[in-house]
């Protein structure tokens, strides 16, 4: 009968502790959120797109056609 009492006491000392483990651990727990912001900037040139604003552009079209388009201010002068 000690023996069995003592058996007893034993396992609702561990069932005890360890249902306070587990309570101590879901309270105390604390949910740590890191937010990180990136900002990146990606150009996206589509297929087949044109700079007509390139000196590189302006320079092909004064050599393929035989009037030139300067820009100076804000004027646009077409020269024959």
């Amino acid at each position: 009968m000690k023996r069995t009492i003592k058996t007893i006491a034993t396992v609702a000392t561990v069932e005890i502790m360890l249902v306070c483990a587990y309570l101590l651990g879901t309270t105390q727990a604390e949910t740590v959120t890191e937010i990180r912001e990136i900002e990146k900037t990606v150009e996206v040139v589509p297929n087949g797109y044109i700079d007509t604003t390139s000196e590189e552009f302006q320079k092909e079209l004064c050599r393929h056609t035989e009037s030139c388009i300067f820009r100076s201010r804000g004027r646009i002068a077409i020269v024959l």
